[in-house]
């Protein structure tokens, strides 16, 4: 299975376009929150136009699994076809348990008792807009950025894919892989 994996989008068209050509063949898109509103403490992002992207998710043919961000609203959850009011996602792949949540309530350590409490080999959060892959403990811990208001690397988009056995996190403008580790050594 091919899993896209987002976070931060806060309302950027734009980004979010360029994650739908780079996820055409995903089975499936994670995301973890903070999807439509900037939030008051962002700059409003150049392509921000919330109502369009959700005519774009509402319409989206790829099943999208949310988990509430800290920016999410109710308002948010009517507009949208898919759920958004639960704080946790948890998605198994085969063997492979994933546990998707914003990351706004939990520090590293706080994801890593979360992985072992539900039994998760992979943590994904967002809300710092930075990019990250860890691996310790027994889990891993993802952050694939924003692509909606990225504090990487000067503005860089990011987003991130699990295929083939691996994590990667891939420069939504290039689609160059800028970070990358297997699943399982």
């Amino acid at each position: 299975m091919k899993i896209g994996v987002i976070s931060d989008t806060h309302g950027n068209l734009e980004g979010w376009e360029k994650i739908m050509d780079l996820f055409q063949d995903v089975d499936m898109i994670l995301h973890a929150g903070d999807i439509l509103n900037h939030g008051p403490a962002n700059p409003i992002p150049s392509g921000y136009a919330p109502k369009g992207m959700i005519e774009s998710i509402n319409s989206c043919k790829i099943p999208i699994l949310i988990a509430k961000g800290n920016c999410d609203s109710e308002v948010d959850e009517l507009l949208l076809n898919i759920p958004i009011l639960s704080p946790y996602v948890i998605f198994q792949d085969g063997g492979f348990r994933i546990l998707v949540q914003h990351g706004h309530t939990h520090d590293e350590a706080g994801r890593i008792e979360l992985a072992k409490k539900g039994k998760v080999d992979l943590v994904i959060s967002g809300h710092t807009h930075l990019p990250e892959i860890k691996k310790g403990e027994g889990v891993i811990l993802l952050n694939p950025g924003s692509s909606g208001i990225s504090f990487y690397n000067n503005g860089i988009p990011t987003a991130g894919l699990l295929i083939d056995q691996k994590v990667q996190i891939i420069d939504i403008n290039s689609k160059e892989i800028i970070m990358e580790e297997r699943l399982w050594s």
